[in-house]
């Protein structure tokens, strides 16, 4: 974890006590597996954390899950007009603009719905 930031906390003692540091680092890499669950886990980490900063959402056009319903990410926490979505058929071009948008440093955090690495 970087020096002098603090973890995001979920305030929920039992679940922030289960994670290192008391909650889950910023500015780092992290994993959240599962389908629909997981989808609204991170959606609403996302509005979360984003503040008034755009979020860059990258996805495979061939998802399993479907698209994303924009107004369904509301109940989240997450306003869809600071959603980015890029959805691409080929996995080399959803990580190329993944990174493109890491190292904008525009968005205030870059999803990436990545099947296998």
């Amino acid at each position: 974890m970087q020096q002098g930031m603090e973890p995001l906390r979920f305030g929920d003692s039992v679940l922030d006590a289960a994670l290192p540091w008391g909650g889950l680092p910023q500015a780092a890499l992290h994993e959240i597996n599962g389908t629909a669950a997981a989808m609204g886990f991170t959606a609403a980490l996302a509005g979360r954390l984003a503040g008034s900063k755009p979020i860059l959402w990258c996805r495979s056009s061939r998802n399993e899950t479907g698209s994303i319903y924009g107004p369904g990410l509301l109940p989240f926490g997450l306003d869809p007009e600071q959603v980015v979505f890029v959805e691409t058929k080929k996995k080399q071009d959803l990580l190329w603009a993944m990174e493109e948008g890491l190292r904008s440093g525009q968005p205030a955090l870059v999803i990436g719905e990545v099947e296998a690495v």
